[in-house]
């Protein structure tokens, strides 16, 4: 996973911690795992992503022709089923998410069946208001890292895997709750694919 968010010298900052850099840098990483998690995204930071959507992701007789992108801020089209926009068949027009195509674009008839988008999406700059958010998911993993909020646990091999969705409520503090809530609510990619 490429850090992204934010530093390890701002978390060392925020936390008032100077060693442990180890620690810190698995913490870093999984603070912002669970945020992408918690937005439904794979990353905010500006990329190529892909989509892929099967038949049955369409209401009846628009299939092929308006999809919802699962990212968050799109800005152009790289490819439609390995093709390029602008050549035959595929003009199209991008509004937020909601992507139209002037015709349906026929599924593959190759495995698997199912459309495959490439676009780039996301943001050019990473906000502050997402930087803190991340602090303080840092910052609570630091004060729990302890007790973290397990829900399952194997002896053999050491599988142990945390829920992202109770995550918050280890956050101590109410008020910074409350601002990586309206921070998460902000940049949530919303499950509705479909028409």
């Amino acid at each position: 996973m490429a850090l992204a968010y934010i530093t390890l010298p701002e978390i060392q900052n925020f936390i008032g911690v100077s060693d442990n850099e180890t620690l810190l840098n698995i913490m870093w990483e999984t603070a912002e795992s669970i945020f992408n998690n918690l937005i439904r995204s794979s990353g905010l930071t500006s990329g190529s992503k892909t989509d892929y959507f099967s038949v049955e992701d369409f209401a009846p007789g628009v299939a092929g022709r308006i999809f919802y992108l699962k990212n968050y801020n799109p800005t152009a089209v790289t490819t439609i089923n390995g093709v390029s926009p602008g050549t035959v068949n595929v003009n199209y027009t991008l509004v937020g998410r909601r992507l139209e195509f002037a015709l349906p674009v026929e599924l593959p008839s190759t495995f698997p069946y199912r459309y495959t988008l490439v676009y780039t999406a996301g943001l050019s700059t990473i906000t502050s208001d997402i930087k803190t958010a991340c602090l303080y998911i840092v910052k609570g993993i630091w004060e729990q890292r302890k007790t973290m909020d397990i829900v399952s646990f194997s002896q053999d091999l050491l599988s142990v895997n945390y829920s992202a969705d109770k995550f918050l409520d280890t956050i101590t503090n109410e008020s910074e709750k409350n601002f990586v809530r309206l921070i998460i609510n902000k940049y949530t990619v919303p499950y509705f694919y479909a028409t």
